[in-house]
């Protein structure tokens, strides 16, 4: 790959500085490797702005190269500068994934989240230079500013100078200090979830992104964590080993007879250094790293940044307010990939301005209620106090975008110690960075239940809404503005997260996961969208029964077509207002003696042939309509066969599943002959916008993560 080496008159000032020796192989894999000690290099990252000009727009990799060292040269011209002459590189932002594959990850976030704006990252480079940490980081910050006031540049900023920030536990020794798995009041209630399956973070993958880890610790080589990308560098100086090996005891220490237990031992864990060999150099990208991770992660696993980067002024916050991390955690959640992210410890009000390193005015882009608000979709963790009454650790940053929190002291948890971080041992932990763990831990023990219940997972979104439903709160949540700590039992026996299931320490029996229906157990009822747990001393294995032509007979009629979402497995049930973006007209008919026929057409006008008002039916002898009648049938849907009740599904007048076919009549000939499952739900409103209304879901894509849902209001 071409680099390009310039002299420059200053001393770039980024990299984290140790008193040791650089030794810098290979990036390893596996648990074992890692560096001793790493000095990174100095690095910025730059945005070009392709819209800039016409010749941006089209410019290949080596030209979009020489762009930034033009940049980059000028701004050194217009800057205030020493003479001393430094060499420097510029490559692409992300070189460990290729440009291929990040192009279809950030196709597959479109699809997945239609709220995704694509991030092109291959407008992203890095300008890595020969030097570390000196007394001039205001060169720095005045070349920066420089480049953030050009035209074609859209973002700068620094790449390194960050901080860090069925289970039996009784033959476990030093579990009973473990006070955050605690009940509600104290801690987040992990043991009540390890009594169901999957709350041990069964069939869940994290991936614990920093510098460091002791991964052959005592309490942690039986995990297996793997190290899948960058240097795992032991760097006593800035406490890397401390900082990581604590991260991943909260965890994921194994449930044996040493030490403790992490919060989910059932979970795999990986690591990902941030600090990486490229361009002739050690060098730290985050963004770099965050896409290493969403490449070896899938739907519904998560991610760790126990990473914190300062502002202008030298104050920490999180590490999104650096551009390209906020671009690479966006498309990592847009995937369904849960990102946990500390709040950092600066005690700064995150609802404040920011001025960040690069920017000449301070942006609002942290506080929900501001127009420069911009959501990552992470799980933004504060830092609390471990005794009652609890409140703020004095260091912790607080606002409105923390949606959770946990202890900020007193973490017992695996540790090393000696003069060379060899000496394996258990201390407290600390600060945001020892709080993100323990919601990373809670986070993915939902998960876990809600996979092996429901058979899928939930996407980042839908996490973050859902860990923080019945949480407690501190003594006094106005003033500490850090959000609740998630209270496990509560989402349980709460109903949020299963089918019907049986707790081990209950007697009750097992009914079985039936999807999106309404069923009735005496005067136990079992919400469609919230998927309550029964609890009970027993519970009849009995399905509900009613016959289908009562069924048919209920849901016969003509049905006009509202609107089509898109809509994940836990979202709630509203009644639908206005037209979604789907803006699609249809009539759907169910006859109580078994047939139904269903059509879809598009009423947006970007949709409609050009020179559609000259079809007419039947078409004309002609091809040069062919072309509007290719754009009429690629919007338009009409299907027709029978219809029945899913006797695999217990199903009621209210909910149930429908089967769809064989279809005998359709513009899609692959679905002649064939037959569609669609869940149902008659839900009935009072009003002048009120009626009957009839929703359909099914899945949409292979993994059937994804369904998609009809509201048809009914006519007749």
């Amino acid at each position: 790959m071409a680099q390009f080496k310039f002299q420059l008159a200053f001393c770039w000032l980024l990299g984290a500085v140790s008193l040791s020796t650089i030794r810098v192989s290979a990036t390893p894999i596996g648990g074992a490797a890692r560096s001793e000690a790493v000095i990174p290099g100095s690095s910025i990252a730059v945005k070009i702005n392709k819209l800039a000009t016409p010749s941006l727009a089209t410019r290949s990799l080596v030209d979009g190269l020489k762009t930034v060292e033009d940049l980059v040269r000028k701004a050194r011209e217009d800057s205030q500068l020493s003479k001393r002459n430094v060499e420097y590189s510029v490559l692409p932002l992300i070189t460990t994934v290729s440009q291929d594959r990040v192009a279809q990850l950030v196709e597959r976030a479109t699809v997945l989240n239609p709220n995704y704006v694509p991030t092109d990252f291959s407008a992203w480079y890095q300008v890595l230079f020969a030097g570390s940490k000196s007394e001039h980081d205001h060169e720095l910050s005045d070349i920066l500013a420089k480049l953030s006031g050009y035209h074609e540049v859209t973002s700068c900023h620094l790449l390194s100078g960050a901080s860090l920030p069925a289970v039996d536990p009784s033959n476990d020794p030093l579990f009973p200090g473990q006070g955050y798995m605690t009940p509600a009041g104290e801690g987040i209630n992990a043991p009540y979830a390890w009594g169901f399956p999957g709350g041990d973070g069964a069939n869940t993958t994290i991936i614990d992104i920093e510098r460091g880890w002791k991964l052959d610790h005592e309490d942690l080589v039986d995990a297996n964590i793997t190290l899948l990308a960058g240097l795992n560098v032991k760097d006593r100086y800035q406490s890397n080993y401390r900082h990581g090996t604590a991260v991943l005891g909260e965890m994921l220490m194994v449930d044996n007879n040493i030490g403790g237990v992490g919060i989910i031992p059932g979970a795999q864990g990986h690591v990902i250094g941030v600090t990486r060999v490229v361009g002739g150099g050690p060098f730290e990208n985050y963004p770099e790293a965050i896409l290493d991770a969403i490449n070896a992660l899938s739907f519904g696993d998560a991610m760790l940044l126990e990473i914190q980067v300062p502002d202008a002024n030298g104050n920490m916050f999180p590490v999104e307010i650096i551009d390209a991390v906020y671009d690479a955690i966006h498309l990592a959640t847009s995937l369904g990939i849960a990102v946990i992210e500390p709040a950092g410890n600066g005690q700064q009000d995150l609802d404040a301005p920011i001025l960040r390193i690069g920017s000449a005015v301070p942006a609002s882009i942290l506080n929900p209620s501001s127009p420069e608000f911009r959501d990552s979709g992470a799980i933004m963790v504060g830092a609390a106090t471990s005794s009652i009454p609890r409140g703020r650790v004095l260091g912790s940053n607080y606002g409105g975008r923390i949606d959770v929190h946990s202890w900020g002291e007193n973490i017992l948890t695996t540790s090393v110690t000696g003069s060379g971080d060899d000496i394996d041992t258990y201390l407290p932990f600390d600060g945001t960075s020892g709080a993100a763990p323990i919601i990373a831990g809670a986070a993915l023990s939902i998960q876990g239940m809600v996979s092996l219940n429901r058979g899928t997972k939930l996407d980042a979104f839908a996490l973050r809404n859902l860990i923080k439903i019945g949480g407690t709160a501190t003594s006094n949540p106005s003033v500490d503005k850090i959000g609740v700590q998630p209270n496990l039992r509560a989402l349980i026996d709460g109903g949020h997260l299963f089918y019907i299931q049986q707790h081990s320490s209950m007697s009750a029996e097992i009914i079985t996961p039936v999807g999106f229906i309404v069923q009735t157990f005496s005067s136990l009822t079992c919400h469609i969208d919230r998927l309550f747990f029964i609890q009970a001393t027993h519970i009849s294995n009995t399905r509900v029964k009613m016959k289908p032509q009562a069924i048919l007979a209920a849901l016969a009629g003509s049905y006009e077509l509202l609107n089509i979402t898109r809509t994940r497995a836990n979202d709630s049930v509203e009644i639908p207002t206005g037209q979604s973006p789907y803006a699609f007209t249809g009539l759907l008919i169910y006859t109580s003696t078994g047939y139904m026929s269903a059509h879809m057409t598009s009423f947006n006008i970007s949709d409609l042939p050009d020179n559609g008002a000259n079809l007419v039916w039947p078409p004309r002898n002609t091809t040069d309509l062919d072309d509007a009648w290719a754009v009429v049938a690629k919007t338009t849907l009409a299907y027709a066969g029978a219809l029945s009740v899913d006797p695999s599904v217990p199903s009621t007048r209210e909910s149930g599943a429908i089967l769809h076919g064989p279809l005998r009549v359709t513009n899609t000939p692959a679905w002649v002959g064939g037959t569609q499952r669609r869940h149902y739900r008659v839900v009935k409103q009072k009003g002048q916008d009120g009626g009957t209304f009839l929703r359909l879901s099914a899945p949409v894509n292979s993994d059937a993560t994804i369904h998609g849902t009809l509201w048809w209001r009914k006519l007749d």
